[in-house]
């Protein structure tokens, strides 16, 4: 369904329901920075960090795997 309306030139402005129902389902700044939407997304953020963590955590730390030479037959043939 279309309707018309005037803007404040006084300009008709033709619309859909369609257009009115996006912009009803648009979020406002006001929700995004709410203090509940800013403390889910730090949660979220402080979940990636730890977990990402905890993934690298599976790596033993080596420092001679980063040392040039640690390995100084590695590439030679056996023999």
């Amino acid at each position: 369904q279309e309707t018309s309306s005037l803007d404040i030139n006084g300009n008709a402005n033709d619309t859909t329901e369609t257009e009115n129902e996006n912009e009803n389902t648009q979020v406002k700044t006001a929700d995004v920075l709410s203090l509940d939407s800013i403390r889910s997304t730090l949660i979220r953020q402080e979940e990636t960090i730890i977990f990402a963590i905890i993934e690298r955590a599976q790596y033993r730390c080596n420092s001679r795997v980063y040392k040039k030479d640690g390995f100084p037959n590695l590439g030679l043939p056996i023999g």
